[in-house]
């Protein structure tokens, strides 16, 4: 019976290595896959935004209740209602995308409430 006790205990002492193993390798791959970075200009000025990445490629104003799928479902949590005006930026660089989401503040001002930084490689 001792045999038994210390097979079992070589047994479970394998498994938690081989599980181990497993684990280290898969959040290894998960660190070295780019991932989206969200939310890292909140609070800026459209005009701050403008002078350091220039003029955006593409930009529309719309209600926040027609942003719609994985990226802009972001934008509408965080404003109070659908109704919200919301200013799209989007920017296409060489090391990415940038999509940064502003609403009007004080009646004139544009702050961004929300952003996205889009490595290359991943696609939406």
């Amino acid at each position: 019976m001792g045999c038994e006790i210390s097979f079992m205990k070589q047994w479970t002492l394998a498994s938690i290595l081989i599980s181990l193993e497993m684990l280290t390798c898969c959040a290894n791959k998960q660190r070295m896959e780019p991932r989206p970075e969200f939310d890292q200009k909140v609070g800026v000025k459209e005009n701050d935004l403008i002078g350091e990445f220039g003029d955006p490629e593409d930009y529309f104003v719309r209600e926040a209740r027609y942003f719609a799928g994985e990226l802009r479902m972001h934008v509408r949590k965080k404003v109070p209602n659908d109704k919200v005006l919301v200013k799209e930026l989007y920017y296409r660089e060489t090391e990415g995308e940038r999509i940064f989401w502003l609403t009007k503040h004080a009646g004139t001002i544009w702050l961004v409430v929300a952003d996205v930084y889009i490595p290359p490689g991943i696609a939406f």
